[in-house]
């Protein structure tokens, strides 16, 4: 039975998901030993005080905003202890359900020859936005490693040009990685990661319409993927639980500083950019 604490951003959703959970959850009151649920603004504050006060483990739901300074803090801070981050425009269930596609035998073995990258957003959650977006290039791309090339802005975001080596094992080559990045002023935006190679996989994530949709294409033609029918934060309080009884490495805090660090570069506007 793992305890369950949850900051006041989130305690409601996560206290519900909790009673879901009875056979392995049970709300907690102190964060001394519990799993920490902490998420949206103002959650590296939230998790920092959750480590302090001796949480056994860490789930973000959603994190939104936080600078370089106050991520590279907080994971030195961590000190060993678990990190896990639901994104949300890169749920766990709908990443895990790819990862398994593409891990198939004979799919997605080859390297692509491109990778594209389109998203709109609110100013104010662009960055989170781009964020989620090349973390999806990663899943897709089969690589944790996206070097930026050439970026410049534009009236309303910024495009660039990244590399990333894609493939698996010995079969491996650098690809392009295109994006666009779009500030909106209605609606909570979306994004499209398309990677082309031998079998083309297209990620789709429209907040406003609410729809989550992967689309495969090879020679047998198109296959769309069932959508996710669990709650987002259900799945990813059941998975920290999971994981916490494991084995499993677990360090999604420095993914998320990596994929920030990349997607803060492409869109801050007083960095030294290159042609692109």
């Amino acid at each position: 039975m793992i305890a369950v604490w949850a900051s006041p951003g989130v305690a409601r959703p996560v206290a519900v998901a909790v009673d879901s959970l009875a056979a392995h959850a049970v709300a907690a009151g102190p964060a001394a030993g519990a799993l920490a649920v902490v998420g949206g603004a103002g959650w590296c504050a939230a998790a920092g005080a959750a480590l302090h006060s001796g949480a056994r483990a860490i789930l973000v739901l959603h994190p939104a905003g936080g600078s370089a300074a106050e991520l590279n803090e907080l994971h030195a801070a961590a000190g060993g202890v678990a990190f896990m981050v639901e994104r949300r425009r890169r749920p766990s269930q709908l990443t895990e359900q790819v990862r398994d596609l593409l891990t198939a035998p004979g799919t997605g073995d080859a390297p692509a020859s491109l990778i594209e990258i389109d998203v709109s957003a609110p100013e104010a959650e662009l960055t989170d936005a781009l964020t989620d977006a090349l973390a999806w290039a990663g899943v897709i791309g089969r690589t944790s490693h996206l070097t930026l090339e050439g970026h410049a802005p534009t009236r309303h975001g910024a495009i660039a040009r990244l590399t990333a080596r894609t493939g698996v094992g010995g079969d491996t080559r650098p690809t392009s990685v295109v994006v666009t990045a779009t500030a909106i002023r209605a609606g909570a935006g979306a994004l499209r990661v398309t990677l082309l190679a031998s079998v083309r996989v297209e990620v789709e994530i429209d907040l406003d319409a609410g729809t989550q949709r992967v689309t495969v294409t090879d020679q047998r033609g198109a296959t769309t993927l069932a959508p996710p029918f669990e709650d987002p934060l259900r799945h990813g309080l059941r998975q920290a639980i999971r994981r916490l009884g494991g084995a499993e490495p677990t360090d999604d805090l420095e993914a998320l500083i990596r994929d920030r660090a990349s997607a803060g570069g492409i869109l801050d506007p007083r960095s030294r950019h290159k042609s692109v």
